[in-house]
């Protein structure tokens, strides 16, 4: 049997209207199913599930979608729709890790990195990622294993370390890592 993960994003009442956006705004995308609480999307054959769970959680930075845009107007397109009433956390430029990247909240607070690639380098449309900050900070590795010990078919591809004099304190820490759960890559 196939191992799938599927990401759940809670909102307050805007899951319909996120949905619409989504679909709107991504190639490929379209509302699969809905209810009064759960709507479910498929974007590029990833599937997400949004939730109106109520006022209990909002989204935060930790979490986000990192998004492969493969051309121009994909990513200009994209960005446009996503600041309108979004805030913009990263603004879209050339960076080290990319020619251009963006990194914004949507207006319901989901976080989503859009970057110009290939697909093929990534092997997926989105990626889910997971941040370590604040009292979190330095539990990457932790996180790797133990996700790893669960999901069968798992795969690190890579961890990235903070090396001598790079940032203060942060040496050997982890600075970015790679690893696949299932048929998903995080």
């Amino acid at each position: 049997m196939k191992q799938q993960i599927t990401p759940c994003i809670w909102y307050n009442g805007g899951a319909k209207e996120a949905a619409t956006l989504y679909c709107s705004v991504f190639a490929n995308a379209k509302i699969v199913s809905q209810s009064p609480i759960v709507t479910a999307i498929d974007v590029a054959g990833q599937s997400i599930t949004l939730l109106d769970g109520g006022p209990m959680y909002q989204p935060n930075a930790s979490i986000s979608f990192y998004y492969v845009c493969e051309s121009n107007d994909e990513i200009d397109r994209i960005w446009k729709a996503f600041t309108k009433e979004g805030e913009i956390m990263m603004g879209l430029d050339k960076y080290p890790w990319s020619e251009k990247y963006g990194w914004v909240a949507d207006k319901f607070g989901v976080s989503w990195q859009f970057a110009l690639g290939k697909i093929s380098d990534v092997g997926q449309k989105i990626t889910p990622c997971m941040m370590f900050t604040g009292k979190q900070y330095g539990r990457a590795e932790e996180a790797i294993t133990f996700y790893s010990s669960v999901f069968k078919n798992s795969k690190v591809d890579g961890i990235m370390r903070w090396g001598k004099g790079m940032e203060p304190e942060q040496e050997g820490k982890v600075q970015h890592a790679q690893m696949k759960l299932g048929d998903t890559n995080y």
